[in-house]
């Protein structure tokens, strides 16, 4: 629509032009001056005036002449449109109308008024151009008279310019006038003197004229083309400009319908851009433009669906500015289906009446900055729930936080800053004022400065500073010490923004530490108390002592400890007590007081030695003795009931701790404060915790000293021992050498009645087996019965002698061990051979025993006592057959692993426990609850005894693993000959 109303300005703009069906111009001028003959003078004459028909004649045919120049020059300014090739043939056309010799036209410079020399004919064309000043020379007379104007004699005419009229004598000039406007001035000149009549004037005034109009419209055509032009590029830049631009815009007329949509409009609908029109351009009404609209599911930011009338086009078609604070602000659902945020600007479009004619609408997507908007709009919400989290989290701290800004002013100060410096707090506006805060360092003394507090630190130099110690003095006069810590705060380019601070008072804390150290001191004291007390106890007379004379004396260790607990505490009295069991019970007896008088003292002494012997925590409700005696500390306030009580001394409140070491009580502290008006004390958990870590070391005190006591009594029942294990070792040797000769001598005599008895046996069965068979009948069996008897008590006789030789065997070798005189004869054994040799001789002494051997067919050789070792399994042997069923079997493994050879002897006994284990090869020891179950009856406790020793004297180990009810496995190790040692199985 827009191409058809351009082309229908355009034709009517531009009139048809048929110059090629006129003539040329030179043809036009010769018909213009047929009329005149050859020798017709270039000049007009004066024609004499006597014949006025003649006058009449030559005027008329002047007129016609004129009338067809006139008409030529129209011809000939309809056949040009441009100035350039329409003038230089008016100015040929003017030159031979007036039958001159030179014709020039010059147009006016609307900018600076001269006039310039736009055509010449008859003249130098290099006079094309120049320009004269206004009213210089004849052309600018005319000019600025408009008026016509002639000069006979231009040498003489006082405005002439020689030099550019040079060969020119007269010249006749006529203004270009447009109405009131000078367009130019149109010159004709000649060679020769001539004076132009009033008819030649008049001729180039009427010419001036027809050439006025033919360049008004020229230059009217020319602006009205330079204009299309520059409109035509205008559009096109505009339209570039408009099809570049990354916001979508629309045009619309007066009814809605959308007349022109740019690319990224179509961006913006989601659809390609030869469709964007389409689905709203081919609207008829505003309606069906709404209606389409709709289909984009419009809403505003907060998600509302917008009315039709509230749309961009209606509110511009209404003349509402959508521009500033009145942008609108939409999201739709484009036609991809993808959300969209929009930012929507608008104007009313009018004509030059004001009229409204249409609207424009430019829609930009901000999709991307809402999300940023949003994003942001979070981020600040919750940097708003964090500030206000942070502000409540650091209210709450115990500890002091002040946050300030770049200058040092604080933009947050919580309650325990302002506990700490006071509810006077100066709230400094930058960090100069900081040496209002009054502080010294704690290790020099010396004041801090405005610029040495931390935070100024963090500030100015981006110091971190950790738990600098200052003593200060607060805004309301109080002395504190504190630890303040410091550090900058920055910004993500690294540029200090404000700085924080953690403010810790440790002044109860450094009162704690002085009695922390104090209580140290006392702990030391009493430790080189400890280190410094002899290492034996007093004796009185032969060292015996009872516990009821023990209770009638103070001990120092004690007594130092008590006064040491009462400088810790600063309290009036500390009483000690030690506790002993007896039978079952616990007794306790004083051995130290401090901080009575001497009366009172001695008072409290009889008392507590008349009251014993007394039971620990006797007079106490059953749960707080209860609670005493498992190391609980006792408050017992004596001015209420239970515990309510008149007493001598002034005690009010009690506390009552226990003293325990290991696991074990040896005694009670006591201490108690005195109030000057008589009111119970108070005990803080403080005190309560110092008074338990001295009774704790306390104890340790006691427990020293009774342990040196008891190690006094030990000492001599080790003497006694010693003396009697020694008389014991005489007793051994000499009845071991004084039984063998006679156990030796039954043990023969034995064997050779059960020797010389078979053979009675074997010649009676020989002499009865021949009288049988010469005398048929006879009854052999009735007579050897009785020497069978005898045989079979002879056996359990021999065998009773050499249980007997073996016990005397073993108190020889417990000799020998005690002196030392048990010899050894090492050499390479066998030891595979042994263990079978050991095991069958068992088999063959228990017959009915099933003994079964567990060994590699190769040899495990060591070096050792062939004889001592065999005696070693020969005990494991007997202990398993003695302690297990005669029908559960025993088995006897032997294997060789790494550089160690293992025997192990494996019985189903009823097996021991971790306390029947605990001494089993002592000497002398039977394990309690463990009872023979077949084989031979108790021996003396020596063979485990004796197998150790020998085992170890030959550097191997000896061992037993058990438990109830799964038997027992005893096992020792011997080192392999250093040619038989193998690599460890992996």
């Amino acid at each position: 629509m827009t191409s058809d109303r351009k082309q229908r300005n355009h034709q009517r703009a531009t009139p048809p032009l048929h110059s090629d069906q006129r003539p040329p111009l030179a043809a036009t001028l010769v018909d213009a001056s047929a009329a005149p003959t050859s020798d017709q003078p270039d000049e007009p004459q004066d024609v004499p005036q006597t014949d006025p028909d003649l006058n009449r004649y030559i005027r008329d045919d002047r007129d016609a002449d004129t009338l067809r120049a006139l008409a030529a020059l129209t011809e000939t300014a309809l056949a040009h449109r441009s100035l350039d090739s329409l003038l230089p043939e008016l100015a040929a056309c003017v030159r031979a109308q007036l039958r001159a010799d030179a014709a020039e036209i010059l147009l006016a410079d609307d900018d600076t008024g001269e006039l310039v020399v736009r055509a010449a004919h008859g003249l130098d064309a290099s006079a094309i151009g120049e320009r004269i000043p206004p009213t210089d020379g004849l052309a600018g007379q005319v000019a600025a008279q408009r008026a016509p104007l002639a000069a006979a004699d231009l040498w003489a005419h006082p405005t002439s310019r020689p030099s550019r009229l040079a060969g020119l004598r007269s010249a006749l000039g006529a203004p270009l006038l447009d109405g009131d406007r000078v367009l130019g001035v149109v010159q004709v000149g000649s060679v020769r003197p001539r004076q132009f009549s009033a008819t030649e004037i008049r001729l180039l005034e009427q010419l001036a004229s027809r050439m006025a109009r033919s360049v008004a419209y020229a230059q009217a055509l020319h602006a009205a083309e330079e204009a299309r032009h520059s409109a035509e590029r205008r559009a096109a830049f505009l339209n570039t400009t408009l099809e570049a631009l990354g916001d979508g815009l629309i045009v619309t007329d007066a009814e809605g319908r959308v007349l022109y949509g740019n690319p990224a409009f179509s961006a913006l609908l989601g659809v390609a851009p030869t469709d964007a029109i389409d689905f709203v351009g081919d609207s008829t009404t505003s309606d069906e433009v709404a209606a389409r609209l709709r289909l984009l599911d419009v809403r505003d930011t907060q998600g509302n669906p917008l009315g039709a009338d509230d749309f961009a086009i209606a509110r511009a078609l209404r003349g509402d500015m959508l521009s500033g604070p009145d942008t609108l602000e939409i999201q739709i659902r484009r036609l991809d289906g993808q959300q969209a945020f929009l930012s929507i600007t608008g104007a009313p479009v009018r004509d030059a009446s004001g009229e409204l004619i249409g609207a424009i609408i430019a829609a930009r997507d901000v999709t991307e900055r809402q999300r940023l908007e949003d994003t942001l709009r979070q981020r600040t919400l919750d940097l708003e729930t964090a500030n206000t989290r942070l502000s409540t989290l650091v209210e709450v701290l115990p500890v002091g936080v002040a946050i300030v800004d770049a200058e040092g002013k604080p933009l947050l100060i919580n309650e325990a800053i302002r506990s700490i410096w006071g509810q006077r707090l100066l709230m400094a506006e930058n960090a100069s004022q900081y040496g209002e805060y009054r502080g010294w360092r704690t290790d020099t003394g010396e004041p801090v400065t405005a610029e040495q507090w931390g935070l100024a630190r963090a500030l100015n130099r981006g110091d971190v500073t950790v738990g600098e110690e200052y003593d200060i003095e607060t805004f309301d006069g109080q002395r504190k010490t504190i630890f303040d810590s410091a550090a900058p705060l920055r910004d993500d380019t690294g540029a200090i923004t404000g700085a924080v601070s953690v403010i810790l008072d440790i002044s109860e804390q450094k009162r704690r530490t002085e009695r922390t150290r104090a209580a140290l001191d006392a702990y030391i004291a009493i430790t080189q108390a400890l280190a410094e007390a002899p290492d034996h106890a007093p004796q009185d007379g032969d060292g015996a002592e009872t516990a009821d004379a023990r209770a009638a004396r103070e001990n120092p260790l004690a007594r130092r400890l008590a006064e040491l607990t009462r400088g810790i505490l600063g309290c009036a009295r500390v009483a000690v007590t030690s506790v002993e069991e007896r039978d079952g019970r616990l007794y306790d007896w004083p051995v130290a007081i401090i901080g009575m008088e001497p009366e009172l003292e001695k008072q409290w002494w009889d008392e507590q030695v008349a009251a014993r012997p007394r039971e620990a925590g006797l007079g106490l409700l059953p749960a707080d003795r209860e609670r005493l005696l498992s190391g609980e500390p006792l408050l017992l306030d004596l001015t209420r009931p239970p515990y309510q009580a008149p007493n001598t001394y002034g005690v009010t409140t009690l506390l009552w701790t226990a003293m325990r070491t290991q696991g074990q009580l040896v005694g009670f502290l006591a201490l108690d404060f005195v109030d000057p008006d008589g009111r119970p004390h108070t005990f803080t958990r403080e005190e309560t915790q110092i008074a338990q870590a001295v009774a704790r070391l306390g104890a340790v005190a006691l427990q020293h000293d009774r342990l040196l006591r008891e190690r006094e009594i030990a000492r001599a029942e080790a003497l006694a021992l010693a003396e009697a294990n020694r008389r014991m070792d005489e007793f051994l040797s000499i009845a071991g050498h004084e039984l063998r000769t006679p156990v030796t001598t039954v043990k023969v005599n034995l064997q050779l009645a059960e020797r010389r008895t078979r053979q009675a046996i074997q010649a009676m069965t020989q002499t009865m087996s021949q009288a049988a068979a010469s005398e048929p009948g006879a009854q052999a069996g009735v007579r050897g019965k009785p020497l069978t008897q005898l045989l079979r008590l002879l056996a359990g006789a021999t065998q009773a002698a050499h249980r007997q030789e073996r016990m005397v065997e073993d108190l020889l070798d417990v000799s020998r061990i005690s002196s030392g005189h048990l010899e050894y004869r090492m050499e390479p054994l066998d030891l595979t051979e042994l263990a079978r040799e050991m095991t069958q001789e068992q088999r063959l002494r228990d017959p009915e025993r099933l003994i079964e051997m567990d060994a590699p067919d190769e040899p495990i050789m060591v070096l050792a006592d062939a004889d001592r070792i065999g005696q070693v399994l020969t005990n494991y042997l007997t202990n398993a057959a003695k302690y297990s069923e005669a029908d559960r079997p025993i088995v006897v493994t032997l294997r060789a692993r790494g550089a160690r050879a293992r025997v192990e002897v494996r019985d189903q006994g009823p097996g021991l426990t971790p306390e029947q284990r605990r001494h089993l090869f002592a000497r002398f020891h039977r394990a309690e609850g463990i009872e023979v179950l077949s084989g031979s009856g108790v021996g003396l406790g020596l063979g485990l005894y004796i197998s150790k020793t020998i085992v170890e004297q030959h550097g191997g180990s000896v061992g037993v693993e058990s438990a109830p009810g799964k038997g027992s496995v005893f096992w020792f190790e011997l080192s392999l000959a250093e040619d038989e040692r193998a690599e460890p199985a992996d």
